[in-house]
C-alpha cells in the first residue's frame, strides 16, 4: 500500500513539474520577444564579441535549446525514452553554461563597481572561478551517479547540496552591490548625478536581490522537497535568472545611451556620464567598457565649492562639456555617428 501511495505522489509531482516547466518556458520565450527591440538596438546593431556580450548571448540563446529539451523531456506527448536518454546529460550542459554566463555577467558588474579595490576584484574573480569548477565537477558527478537512473528513489546528498555554491556566491555579490549603493547615496547628497548612477545604485540592487531570492527559493526546494519534486522549480529558477540577467544588461546599456543625450544642469553644476580612461577625457563608447570594468564614469564638477573625494566609488573628474555647449543639431552625431565624428564632436 505504501508503494502505491509513493507511486501516486511521484506521478502527481511529475504533473506539477510539467506545469511549472511549461510556465518557465513561456516566461523565457515571451521575454525574448518582449525585449527584442531593445536587444536589436543595444546588442545586435553594435555587436562586438567582448566578454559581456558573449555571456549575454550564451545566457539568452545558447542555453535556450538545452532548456527546451529539458522541458520536452518532462512533457507527456513524446515517445517513451530509453534508459540511455538519462545518460546524455543535455540539461547538465545547459545548466553549466547558464551558471557560467549568468554569474559571469553579475561578476563583471560588481568588479566594475569595485574597480579601485584591486584585491577585492581579484578575490571575486577567484571565487567565480572556484564556483565554475565546483559546478562542473558537481554536475558531472550527479550525471554519473544519479542521472544514470531515470528516477532517483532517494535524494543523494550530492544532489541536495548542488544549489548551495551558486546561491552563496550570488548573495555575496548582492551584499557587495548593496554596500556600493550606500556609498552612492552617501556621496550624492547635494550633487545632481547622471541617470546612470541611479541605475547602478537602484536597479543594480534590485536585480541582485531578485536573483538572491530566486536562488534561495530554489535551494530551499532542493533541500526540503522529496526526490520526485527536486526539479519542480528548477526550470522556473533557470528562466527567471536568465530574464533578470538579460534585463540587467539591456537596462544598463540603454541608460548609458540615453545619458549621452541627457544633460542635467542644477545649481550651476553640469553633469554628464562619460566613459573614459585615466589618460583621456572620455571618448564616446557604447557602454561596454564600463560593463567590462575598464571605463570610468566622469562628472563635471564645475562650480562645486567643496572638493570631491578621490574616486570614492569609481568616479574620475573630467572637463565634461556642459549642456549649453552642445548644439542640438549635433545630437544625432553624438548618439549614432562614427567614432571619428564623435571625437570631433566632443572636441568642439
Amino acid at each position: 500500500m505504501d508503494d502505491i501511495m509513493t507511486l501516486v505522489n511521484v506521478i502527481e509531482d511529475l504533473r506539477i513539474t510539467r506545469y511549472t516547466n511549461a510556465a518557465a518556458t513561456t516566461l523565457y520565450v515571451h521575454d525574448i520577444f518582449v525585449t527584442m527591440d531593445q536587444e536589436v538596438e543595444h546588442i545586435w546593431t553594435r555587436l562586438s564579441f567582448d566578454l559581456p556580450t558573449i555571456f549575454y548571448i550564451i545566457n539568452r540563446y545558447i542555453c535556450l535549446p538545452f532548456f527546451l529539451f529539458g522541458t520536452y523531456a518532462f512533457a507527456g506527448f513524446h515517445d517513451p525514452f530509453t534508459d540511455d536518454e538519462c545518460k546524455q546529460g543535455k540539461q547538465m550542459i545547459g545548466l553549466v553554461l547558464a551558471t557560467v554566463a549568468g554569474s559571469g555577467v553579475m561578476t563583471i558588474r560588481v568588479c566594475a563597481l569595485w574597480r579601485q579595490t584591486k584585491w577585492l576584484v581579484r578575490t571575486v574573480w577567484a571565487l567565480w572561478t572556484c564556483l565554475i569548477v565546483i559546478t562542473v565537477v558537481n554536475l558531472y558527478m550527479i550525471r554519473e551517479k544519479v542521472n544514470r537512473m531515470c528516477v532517483a528513489a532517494v535524494s543523494p546528498l550530492l544532489l541536495a547540496v548542488s544549489p548551495i555554491p551558486p546561491t552563496v556566491y550570488t548573495l555575496c555579490l548582492t551584499l557587495l552591490t548593496i554596500i556600493k549603493a550606500f556609498n552612492f547615496q552617501g556621496y550624492s547628497s547635494g550633487l545632481t548625478l547622471p541617470r546612470l548612477y541611479h541605475v547602478l545604485a537602484r536597479d543594480g540592487v534590485a536585480y541582485f536581490v531578485i536573483s538572491g531570492v530566486i536562488s534561495i527559493g530554489n535551494m530551499t526546494n532542493w533541500l526540503a522537497s522529496p526526490p520526485s519534486r527536486l526539479t519542480c522549480f528548477l526550470y522556473l529558477y533557470w528562466a527567471c535568472s536568465s530574464i533578470v540577467i538579460s534585463r540587467m544588461v539591456l537596462n544598463l546599456r540603454a541608460t548609458y545611451m540615453r545619458s549621452l543625450l541627457d544633460q542635467t544642469v542644477t545649481d550651476g553644476i553640469s553633469t554628464n556620464a562619460v566613459i573614459g580612461t585615466r589618460d583621456t577625457a572620455g571618448p564616446w563608447h557604447h557602454g561596454r567598457r564600463f560593463v567590462n570594468g575598464e571605463g570610468y564614469l566622469g562628472v563635471d564638477n564645475a562650480g562645486v565649492s567643496r572638493p570631491m573625494e578621490e574616486e570614492p566609488w569609481n568616479v574620475e573628474i573630467y572637463d565634461v562639456p556642459s549642456s549649453n555647449s552642445i548644439r542640438l543639431q549635433d545630437m544625432d552625431v553624438a548618439g549614432g555617428g562614427t567614432r571619428d565624428q564623435r571625437k570631433e564632436y566632443t572636441s568642439s
